[in-house]
This record gives C-alpha cells, sequence and structure tokens, in this order.
C-alpha cells in the first residue's frame, strides 16, 4: 500500500506485522517477482550493486517480504497461530470483498457512525420500565445454549464487518478477514492494521470504534424492535440486544487486544504497550533477583545465560504505569473469574 512520501507499507501475511520500505525497496522487490533476469533487475534498479541486491534478497526473504515459489502454495494455507489454543484462518481478502468507497459503504459507515448511539439510547429509553426484564435469569435461561454460540458468532461476523466497512471507506487496505479460532469455537477477524496509517487520530479512532458501533447499532434495533413484540419473539430480541451490549462492553476493555486496547495504546501513543509493560514488569523481576542472589554472597557470573539488561532509559512514571498496567493485565483473568466463582457459590 502506498503512503506517499516515496513510501510504501507491506503486510506480512505469516508474521501479521507491517513493514515501511522506500521507493527503491519497493522497485526492486517488483523487479524480483516479476521474474525478471539479472541483467534486468540491474537495470531496473541502477542504484543498487549487485552484492547489494543479492543482500537485499536475503532480508525480504527472512522478513517474508518475498515468498519462495516452492513455499507459496504452502503459505497460502497455512493457520496461523498467534497463542494458546488461538490460531487465525484466512478466509477471504477484504479489499476484494469491499473494493473501494461506493455509496453503499459510505451509507452504511454513516449509519454506523453517526445513527449507531442515537438508536442505542433510543432503544434504552423505550425500556427503561421493563429494565427488570433485561436482568431477569430466567429470560435467559429459557434459550438453548446452542442458540448463544450461534448468536455469537453471528454477531462477531458483524462486528468485523462494519470495522471492514468503516476502514474501506477511508481508503485504507483491509489485507485479510477469517475466523480466530478459540480452541475449537470460531468467531470473526479483520486484520485493519493499516488503519494506523491514517494521519488523523479522528479517522483511526472510527475504525477502531466501528464494531462496537455495530454491537450499539444491533442492540438498540433488538430493543426498539423487541418492545413492539411479545413473548419468544420479544425475549429473542432481549437476549441479543444483552450479547451485543456485552461484546461491546467486553471490547472496551484495555487488557485484552481487543478494540479497547488498541484505542489506549493509540491515544498514549505507546506501541506494544502490552508487550513493553510485560518486559518492563520481567525486568524489575529480574533486577530484583540479582540483587538478591548479591545479598547471598553468590556473584552474576553464576547467573543462568540468557539474562539481558535493558540498555533504554525509561523515566520513572513511565516504569510505574507499565508496572500497574501489565500487573493489571495479568491478575484481570483470574480476578474475573474469581469473581464468576464467588458470585455462583450459593
Amino acid at each position: 500500500m502506498e503512503i506517499g512520501g516515496d513510501r510504501y507499507s507491506v503486510y506480512i501475511e505469516a508474521k501479521q506485522k507491517n513493514y515501511v520500505i522506500g521507493e527503491n525497496e519497493y522497485r526492486l522487490i517488483k523487479a524480483i517477482e516479476g521474474d525478471k533476469s539479472w541483467t534486468d533487475i540491474c537495470r531496473s534498479c541502477p542504484e543498487y550493486s549487485r552484492e547489494q541486491i543479492d543482500r537485499l534478497t536475503e532480508i525480504f526473504l527472512g522478513m517474508g517480504v518475498l515468498i519462495q515459489e516452492s513455499e507459496r502454495e504452502e503459505e497460502k494455507k497455512r493457520l496461523f497461530r498467534v497463542g494458546i489454543f488461538r490460531y487465525k484462518l484466512k478466509l477471504i481478502s477484504g479489499n476484494s470483498l469491499v473494493p473501494g468507497k461506493s455509496w453503499r459503504s459510505q451509507a452504511l459507515s454513516f449509519i454506523l457512525l453517526y445513527a449507531s448511539l442515537p438508536a442505542f439510547a433510543f432503544g434504552l429509553w423505550i425500556w427503561r420500565d421493563n429494565a427488570e426484564e433485561l436482568l431477569r435469569p430466567t429470560l435467559y435461561l429459557q434459550c438453548p445454549f446452542y442458540l448463544y454460540l450461534i448468536l455469537f458468532f453471528l454477531i462477531t461476523v458483524l462486528h468485523e464487518f462494519a470495522h471492514l466497512i468503516v476502514t474501506r471507506n477511508l481508503g485504507i487496505s483491509v489485507p485479510d478477514m477469517g475466523l480466530m479460532i478459540y480452541g475449537i469455537y470460531p468467531v470473526a477477524y479483520t486484520n485493519i492494521s493499516f488503519s494506523r496509517l491514517l494521519p488523523r487520530r479522528i479517522d483511526r479512532m472510527k475504525c477502531l470504534f466501528a464494531g462496537v458501533l455495530m454491537n450499539c447499532l444491533l442492540g438498540g434495533l433488538s430493543l426498539i424492535i423487541g418492545s413492539f413484540l411479545q413473548n419468544t419473539a420479544r425475549s429473542f430480541l432481549a437476549v441479543n440486544a444483552m450479547l451485543n451490549i456485552l461484546l461491546a462492553v467486553a471490547n472496551l476493555v484495555v487488557f485484552f487486544k481487543l478494540d479497547g486496547y488498541f484505542v489506549l495504546q493509540d491515544l498514549l501513543g505507546i506501541p506494544h504497550l502490552y508487550e513493553r509493560s510485560l518486559e518492563e514488569i520481567a525486568q524489575f523481576v529480574r533486577l530484583f533477583l540479582m540483587r538478591s542472589m548479591r545479598k547471598d554472597g553468590r556473584t552474576i557470573s553464576r547467573m543462568k545465560p540468557g539474562i539481558r539488561v535493558r540498555q533504554e532509559h525509561v523515566a520513572e512514571e513511565e516504569k510505574a504505569f507499565f508496572y500497574i498496567y501489565g500487573l493489571l493485565c495479568i491478575l484481570y483473568i483470574p480476578m474475573m473469574a474469581l469473581s464468576v466463582a464467588v458470585a455462583l457459590i450459593p
């Protein structure tokens, strides 16, 4: 993707990363991908010597910018692991699904950005006298479990579709969409990493909040329509509204790599916030252990090899933020699990 200033952003599917390269590197990559002869490649890229082209080719292969022909078909079928019991399966390119700006994408984007919150607020207002109905446990116990699984999957698909619509409407590439498989349960995902190249923060926020706004729109419409219905249809729409609300709230939590996390990262201007925080905590633990070993009369040379001491200077107040945020990320899931367990105990 061309980003201006003779620069290009390249998405590496196998590593789920973006790199920014210059005009000369871009022309070299295109020449190599075009299966040109060495003479033609050198003629297309006169600023590089034969040795430099060989070296850059090795670098590009290592980065994944270039893929050898023997690996190309296997690369297309690869199931990417992104964590413990988490895998990504690319199904389609977002650019092919929504080729570019059209009156449909502009209309949908406008509705998501400017009509979802009013619709949600209006739905809550209609149910203001029946709020206890939404909180009654029997409402949710009467629905079969498989219905929740189907509804949740469909809601995540629409959530990710909203990210796609708004991002493509802003002219940004969406290289892939597919399934994120947690254990055996699939949910949809959309790669909007290119949205970080948008110069205006308000546009980046639009891309990041689009999914939550879709949940607000679906929840609001369910509440509005359900208020005019009775019995099973009313209960179904109430359950659908609450699922959308819960998914919206979950996506705003900043301790997971969901929409809220990326919003916080953008607002703070700290890339790789999660990794940086955990790294600072690990560094603190290492330094603490080193001091403890000195107190015991042992020398650093007797410690296990591989311990790295960061040389980068980080302000004390910034370290404190990393410590607090990292600890909250580590403790969030255990604390939530403990809260649920306590709530379920009679």
